[in-house]
């Protein structure tokens, strides 16, 4: 009977395993997209033929200024992508929630430890991309197990400024 208990319990253990690390994938292929300065139909597309490709379900949800995906497939943990578009119709953040909290802690890490990016912290909660894309990631927002990526406002220069500031300290 002992056997039988520890054997369940490792089942479900191996069931939240397998359900987390889909999450982390899929979070991070959905992230590799980088709805950053895309459209809206584009961004829309390429999240559609990614349910599509592994069979999740998920909800879309539309407004003029804004595209909310819903992630809710008992295959893997949940997960929110609320995109904002500027008035030329093109992302300028989004915002990613995540269901448990040692999803996001890996799903941030991970993305924080991007070669791509070369994610430079400037200050307790927030991240600057050291790329050209002069993107920023605010953690620790009014939602728990979320962080948003936004486009920079500042001027190149400014943007680079700030990098090299924190660089030096």
């Amino acid at each position: 009977m002992k056997d039988t208990a520890i054997q369940k319990n490792n089942s479900i253990s191996m069931q939240a395993m397998t359900a987390l690390l889909l999450t982390i994938i899929l979070a991070n292929s959905v992230y590799a997209q980088n709805y950053i300065n895309s459209t809206k139909s584009a961004s829309k597309r390429v999240f559609e033929m990614y349910m599509e490709k592994h069979k999740y379900q998920a909800t879309i949800n539309e407004t003029d200024y804004s595209l909310t995906f819903l992630l809710r497939d008992p295959k893997v943990q949940n997960l929110d992508i609320v995109l904002h578009f500027d008035n030329r119709g093109k992302c300028d953040s989004e915002v990613q929630t995540l269901s448990c909290d040692s999803c996001y802690h890996k799903y941030l890490n991970n993305i924080l430890a991007s070669d791509y990016y070369r994610w430079k912290q400037v200050d307790t909660n927030t991240y600057f991309a050291k790329s050209r894309k002069r993107l920023i990631l605010t953690t620790r927002l009014d939602k728990p197990f979320s962080f948003m990526i936004r486009r920079s406002t500042f001027t190149k220069s400014d943007y680079r400024q700030t990098i090299k500031n924190v660089s030096n300290k």
